[in-house]
């Protein structure tokens, strides 16, 4: 028998050999209470909460000021609150929207009723969890199977693309802002 991470839902359609099982999304337990600080920061958003997370092989500390700069500019002209899984405590200008932690459990904020988007860097783990809590995802792949997995999503309607080399802050908003406001994302997702 070989179990394969993978899920009829979330590939193109292929014959399978005989013992062979799909088990994508064996790694998602039942949704777990949030520590206090960061369930009074998803209950208390009024708008809604974005969570951004680039996995744990792709630093978000790592990315050059300039980019990091970029992005927390964008997500302080936000209305929604935004949590960001990054590996560093020292951000300047945190905006008061922003909340970073150096690890999050993903899974669990991802069921929150609040959650709007899941920005992600599209690896399988990240791309189950969101599928499976039906959240809309705008991927910033890097790469491997980061790039299929997010053409999947797009092809599905759940799911837009912004590549990092891209990223300025007038592209940046836009996405965010096309897939909070246009509820097909969300529908698509759920």
């Amino acid at each position: 028998m070989i179990f394969v991470n993978s899920h009829f839902a979330m590939i193109k359609p292929r014959p399978l050999m005989p013992g062979m099982v799909n088990i994508a999304g064996a790694h998602i337990k039942p949704v777990k209470p949030l520590p206090n600080d960061l369930q009074e920061f998803l209950n208390g958003a009024e708008h809604g909460v974005i969570y951004m997370s680039l996995g744990a092989f792709v630093q978000s500390s790592m990315m050059p000021k300039e980019k990091m700069a970029t992005i927390l500019k964008v997500f302080g002209s936000l209305k929604q609150r935004v949590l960001w899984k990054i590996e560093t405590d020292d951000l300047p200008q945190l905006p008061e929207n922003v909340m970073v932690r150096k690890w999050l459990p993903q899974s669990d904020i991802l069921a929150h009723p609040k959650l709007l988007l899941f920005i992600a860097h599209g690896g399988l783990f990240g791309t189950i969890e969101g599928s499976y809590r039906g959240v809309p995802i705008l991927f910033m792949p890097f790469y491997g199977d980061q790039y299929l997995n997010a053409k999947l999503a797009i092809t599905r309607g759940y799911a837009e693309q912004i590549l990092f080399s891209e990223i300025t802050e007038n592209s940046l908003k836009s996405k965010i802002n096309e897939m909070i406001q246009n509820k097909k994302y969300f529908t698509k997702a759920k």
